[in-house]
């Protein structure tokens, strides 16, 4: 029933603000797969939470939804039992849930209306998030730029653009990959699927490009574009870095404070519990950054080697 960070309509819902790229959206389970509460990154802040669904709303206590039809799966929306079971803040979900297939964007249970695009399992929020527009994608970019500018300094001094493309489009991209390229965030599949290689920025003389797999949930193609736009700012100031744990480990840093600056804290936290490069990398750059500031950190990259 918890939220993933998505801009949706141009107001919030709890109190009409208009919206920017730190607001989010929430679904109840007991809603129509469609209908989403969006919420301004105020009201984040202010408002009380249910304390069976854990959505925003104006009134303390349980939420309106919840007072009518009582406790419910967030995965598949039947009634709960005496035993359900949470994922960090997000919940209930019954056992069947729990232990069925996860969303391959959030990792939560995907429940049984969940939905799957490009072979890919996705949640009903996640589904009901996904970019597939070249305007929606290119939004979703200048975002992430507009945040490593203003929180990290973070620019390019030759600016690229992002591309949205097919699994199979982005498969030929990584087959074709010269040592001037990045393959980019990559996400663990549930189980048995294994590693999913989602976006990849690279360069070719004069001829950049980040590109990422179209249908990605909003937040997921967020993290993708600043994991990206990482790599391209090494290529320009660190591009004798070869350690993959510090190369990876910054673009996930920078991931990272993108996904704190839109209120996507679980997600931020999903970087870190990463046993990878990627992870480790991460834990390490965020404890230099503790040390030295972040523009300690950029310094230290320019350097690196």
């Amino acid at each position: 029933m918890n939220g993933r960070g998505q801009t949706g309509p141009g107001f919030c819902h709890l109190c009409g603000r208009p919206l920017n790229a730190r607001a989010r959206r929430f679904h109840h389970a007991a809603w129509p797969p469609e209908l989403l509460l969006t919420v301004c990154e105020v009201c984040l802040a202010e408002k009380p939470r249910c304390p069976v669904c854990r959505l925003p709303g104006n009134a303390a206590g349980a939420c309106p939804t919840c007072r009518e039809v009582g406790p419910i799966c967030a995965g598949c929306g039947r009634a709960l039992g005496r035993q359900a079971t949470t994922f960090g803040q997000s919940g209930p979900y019954c056992l069947e849930c729990a232990a069925g297939p996860h969303c391959q964007s959030c990792g939560l249970p995907a429940g049984r209306r969940a939905t799957a695009i490009d072979g890919r399992l996705l949640c009903t929020v996640c589904g009901a998030t996904t970019v597939v527009s070249d305007d929606e994608a290119a939004a979703v970019y200048r975002a992430a730029e507009s945040i490593l500018r203003e929180q990290l300094g973070l620019t390019l001094n030759v600016p690229t653009g992002l591309a949205l493309v097919t699994p199979d489009e982005l498969a030929d991209i990584l087959g074709d990959m010269g040592e001037d390229s990045h393959s980019g965030v990559e996400t663990p599949g549930v189980e048995t699927l294994g590693v999913e290689t989602l976006g990849v920025y690279t360069r070719r003389g004069r001829r950049r490009g980040i590109y990422a797999v179209r249908g990605l949930p909003r937040r997921l193609l967020l993290q993708v574009a600043a994991h990206e736009l990482a790599h391209a700012w090494q290529m320009e100031n660190a591009p004798l870095l070869g350690d993959p744990l510090l190369r990876e480990g910054f673009a996930e840093w920078v991931a990272y404070r993108v996904l704190l600056a839109v209120g996507e804290d679980e997600a931020a936290e999903r970087i870190l519990a990463r046993q990878d490069n990627y992870g480790q990398g991460a834990r390490l750059l965020l404890d230099m950054e503790k040390q030295v500031g972040a523009r300690g950190v950029l310094d230290w990259s320019r350097r690196a080697r």
